[in-house]
């Protein structure tokens, strides 16, 4: 979300439209974003197949909140004010 904002902030000039700022920077960020989203769940996803319970939840938890977050920054990303 970090890497979407500043993109959108340094698009989001005086004289740039903030919509096209906003499509822009989620766009330019995309591949690199959804890129480290995809790591994190596979790795998250090897903790789940351990044999304590705690790193099962721990494992299956963080995949699943790094799933809803990567929904929920491309959805907000695209709301108009």
């Amino acid at each position: 979300m970090i890497t979407i904002s500043a993109a959108i902030a340094w698009l989001d000039r005086p004289s740039a439209n903030t919509e096209q700022a906003v499509r822009d920077g989620t766009v330019g960020t995309a591949g690199t974003v959804t890129s480290a989203a995809v790591v994190m769940v596979a790795v998250f996803a090897i903790f789940a197949t351990l044999s304590t319970i705690d790193m099962k939840e721990m494992g299956v938890g963080l995949a699943v909140a790094i799933l809803i977050e990567r929904g929920g920054a491309r959805g907000s990303a695209s709301m108009r004010p």
